[in-house]
């Protein structure tokens, strides 16, 4: 009970949803009845390098654009081109705007992207009226490959630092059309090779991080491959603070994370990406306060968080000249509680069930979410 849609997805038929919202359970069971799927249309094309002209194996084929944007955009399941560059693809919404291959090796097209994500039925089509096949031939430009290395703030080569490159945009979708994340570790050399995504919004930057140093100044990715990038991480930094409650009482286990303040309105998983890369978190100790190495430097937000709690953020300056910030003390404020019991269908106390607390339509706060007990 309480699932308000059921969607079917793969062997190649174009993905559907059923709303249940208005169909009750019967002794537990809810009965779909017959649910026709649509085998859609097939693409058949080729994929080769633009510059010349061989074909491409091994790169992936979706459709984009003609599906219902509560549902999803991409649509069907994806094909792998062959030795001779050609893919067969099954499954694809007759209202598909466009196809899309991706490979690690070279770029996806942006502008397909940006144009077509997000089309509902009944926009331009792959298919001619009335048709259900198309041939489409793609071509890939080869993706700029950066190479370099990662050193410690005396000049010493740095193993297992994470280099990351791209912008918040073009790494969301780089993953989302299955590309492969532009995160990659430096050798025992402190020696790396990584392929940025296009940039789709602001400006592709590339930077380091690593758990005893604090991270390099984010530089923007160049236009060419030639030369060595060198990113030289600074000195170790602490962020020092403590966290109280409204009576002026330390709070123990109280995550503390900190993220890069987003920019600008539309670079709102900034914080999301950069806390990735660099994994700046703690936890308070008996005494409310928290020592957090190596956070990023600038415009800080920290963020609190615990189970009973309401989560909340504190913005502080970080200036890397020093060895240290101190941050002013921080209350959080005490959460309500809600008490209930879940049952199964026929009436039992249900144990092990994960119960999520949403306080918030808004789905940034939706995603702060927390699943206790």
């Amino acid at each position: 009970g309480g699932a308000e849609m059921a969607l079917f997805w793969g062997g190649g038929f174009v993905p559907h949803k059923l709303d249940l919202s208005d169909r009750e359970p019967v002794n537990g069971l809810l009965d779909l009845g017959d649910v026709a799927l649509d085998p859609g249309g097939i693409v058949r094309g080729r994929v080769t390098d633009a510059e010349s002209g061989d074909p491409i194996e091994g790169a992936l084929v979706r459709s984009v654009g003609g599906l219902d944007q509560e549902l999803m955009t991409v649509g069907g399941v994806p094909a792998v081109t062959d030795v001779d560059g050609r893919y067969e693809l099954h499954g694809v919404p007759l209202g598909a705007a466009a196809v899309i291959a991706i490979h690690n090796r070279y770029h996806f097209d942006p502008q397909v992207v940006m144009q077509t994500f997000g089309m509902r039925q009944g926009g331009n089509s792959l298919f001619e009226p009335g048709k259900r096949q198309a041939e489409r031939d793609l071509t890939l430009t080869r993706a700029l490959v950066l190479r370099g290395k990662v050193v410690a703030p005396d000049g010493r080569p740095v193993s297992g630092a994470r280099v990351a490159a791209g912008d918040s945009q073009g790494m969301m979708m780089s993953m989302f059309l299955g590309g492969a994340p532009p995160v990659v570790f430096t050798d025992a050399n402190g020696a790396f090779e990584i392929i940025p995504p296009p940039a789709l919004m602001g400006t592709s930057r590339i930077s380091a991080t690593h758990r005893d140093f604090g991270p390099s100044e984010p530089m923007p990715v160049p236009k060419s491959g030639d030369g060595e990038i060198v990113l030289r991480l600074q000195p170790p930094h602490v962020v020092r603070g403590q966290v109280v409650d409204a009576e002026g009482e330390p709070i123990a286990a109280v995550r503390v994370r900190a993220a890069v303040k987003a920019k600008n309105a539309g670079d709102v998983d900034a914080e999301v990406f950069v806390e990735s890369m660099a994994g700046q978190s703690t936890t308070t100790d008996g005494e409310g306060g928290f020592e957090l190495r190596n956070a990023p430097s600038g415009e800080v937000v920290l963020h609190f968080e615990h189970p009973d709690y309401v989560p909340g953020e504190l913005e502080i300056f970080v200036d890397r000249k020093t060895g240290s910030t101190d941050a002013p003390a921080f209350t959080l404020k005490l959460g309500e509680s809600i008490t209930g019991i879940v049952v199964d269908p026929e009436g039992k106390p249900a144990s092990g069930v994960q119960v999520f607390a949403n306080y918030s339509g808004n789905w940034e706060e939706s995603a702060k979410g927390r699943t206790w007990g």
